[in-house]
């Protein structure tokens, strides 16, 4: 029978992904994303982990500290774009690979700890499975895939993952052999109601419900707010973003819920608004480059030309591909009347990005300005 169950499960499961594959095209191009070697996939990872285990080396035995790899990574990307300027930079508040990832911030140790967490459950889940359970099966799949995606992904850094492998955890406990309704369904008989542990996951339920619903609410306007910004919809964009900023958000961080604050604020021409925005995201996350570039712009649009100056200039420090921050610096050298300095600012931006319409348009004025003199 439990070959028979084994046999099914597998075959429905191959089933389901194809099926998935075949219908959804984001679910296809993120896989192929595994293997391409443009510049922010394959290419961006390696950047990234290389990154890592700067982070690592520097504190291997305790780490930075849980969610402080968005704050340390711009820094060891800086580093190692100024040691050498090809590699392919890529900006990311997550490591996207578990393995690099939590050693970083919990360090080898935190990080032993944890795989003998994941051994016991899977030995749980296995023990169960020998039980004639298939419930154990379906455990140790889950699992499985998880610390596949966690190759490329960061799945032991979200909520519904923790809350999925928390339960199961103890889910297992209860039907392994050695507990009490595993030993009745090995006995052939009824298993009694385990009362106390039944009472214990219901209030295990609902602390965890209460500690994670603000941070629930947050991603979710957060989700929200970028999905108005993605079809320019700022005033809605704005609102989510706030709302998200309200609901804490400790565990999802509220920084970039700022920056889409901030965006939003400035393309609604609340300018203020926005620098107040932009400096609240580099409060949680200090070394970011593209708000110090948003900043500058921002500071340039109120007229604080020395101020911006400054703002992209430190972006710049930080990622010295930052096309932003050259287009702001050509605006703000033609604004105070230096258009040679504008027109190598503006040229830099199209190097790093030559798809930057508004500094080719700004470089093609200037052109036809000097013309017409």
């Amino acid at each position: 029978r439990l070959n028979s169950g084994l046999r099914i499960t597998l075959i429905a499961a191959t089933g389901a992904v194809v099926i998935f594959f075949s219908l959804h095209d984001q679910a296809r191009e993120r896989l192929s994303n595994i293997a391409s070697i443009r510049h922010f996939d394959a290419a961006g990872r390696l950047f990234m982990w290389r990154a890592s285990m700067e982070i690592i080396r520097e504190r291997p035995l305790l780490g930075w500290g849980l969610g402080s790899y968005g704050q340390v990574y711009p820094r060891k990307a800086a580093g190692l774009l100024q040691a050498r300027d090809t590699f392919p930079y890529f900006y990311t508040e997550n490591a996207h690979n578990d393995y690099l990832q939590l050693p970083a911030e919990i360090g080898l140790l935190g990080f032993g700890l944890t795989i003998w967490l994941w051994v016991l459950f899977f030995r749980r889940a296995w023990l169960v499975f020998q039980a004639g359970n298939l419930f154990g099966l379906g455990a140790m799949l889950g699992f499985l895939a998880l610390q596949v995606n966690a190759l490329f992904n960061f799945p032991w850094y979200l909520l519904p993952v923790h809350g999925w492998f928390w339960l199961t955890f103890g889910s297992l406990y209860m039907l392994s052999p050695s507990g009490e309704a595993g030993r009745a369904v090995q006995q052939g008989y009824a298993a009694p109601v385990p009362v106390k542990a039944v009472l214990g996951w219901v209030f295990l339920l609902f602390a965890g419900s209460v500690l994670a619903a603000r941070d629930l609410q947050a991603n979710a306007w957060l989700k929200f707010s970028g999905d108005f910004e993605a079809s320019s919809r700022w005033r809605e964009a704005f609102a989510c973003a706030e709302r998200s900023l309200l609901r804490w958000g400790v565990w999802e961080g509220r920084h970039r819920a700022a920056n889409n604050a901030s965006r939003a604020a400035y393309h609604l021409g609340d300018f203020a608004a926005a620098e107040q925005y932009a400096r609240a995201s580099l409060a949680f996350f200090p070394d970011w480059p593209a708000t110090w570039s948003h900043l500058g712009l921002i500071l340039a649009r109120r007229g604080q030309y020395d101020k911006a100056q400054t703002a992209c200039r430190r972006a710049l420090a930080l990622n010295p591909h930052q096309a932003d921050s050259y287009h702001v610096l050509g605006n703000v050298a033609y604004l105070e009347g230096d258009r040679d300095s504008a027109a190598r600012f503006w040229r830099k931006a199209l190097v790093e990005q030559p798809e930057l319409t508004g500094a080719r348009e700004s470089l093609e004025s200037l052109v036809r300005e000097k013309g017409d003199r």
